[in-house]
């Protein structure tokens, strides 16, 4: 089962309750991130759309590439977001900002 944000940090970037559950439901059912994520999109105000992470040193597979997260836009790199890290096949809520930062760390640790 992929890891899923609870209702309440689904909650916390503005989605209703209800909309929190049909979006951890659909996690958990093992739907697309695609498919999760555009439900989030449509159901976030302010969302932009869908955006793809990418950086050139990463490859993490043969589907994604060098992509390494999607996540719902909201027009701020700091705005807590859905975000889905294709490495690790995982959801949480957070900032893509800052989701790169860590990952840039995690990168410059192993070289």
């Amino acid at each position: 089962m992929i890891r899923a944000p609870s209702v309440k940090s689904l909650a916390s970037v503005g989605v209703t309750q209800r909309d929190a559950k049909v979006i951890r439901e659909a996690i958990h059912s093992a739907r697309e991130a695609d498919y999760v994520l555009e439900l989030a999109d449509s159901a976030i105000p302010g969302a932009c759309g869908i955006e793809a992470l990418r950086d050139d040193r990463a490859f993490v597979d043969r589907f994604y590439y060098d992509t390494i997260a999607i996540y719902v836009n909201l027009g701020d790199t700091y705005a807590p977001t859905l975000l889905f890290d294709t490495a690790r096949g995982a959801f949480s809520i957070c900032s893509w900002g800052g989701f790169y930062e860590s990952w840039k760390a995690r990168q410059r640790q192993e070289d």
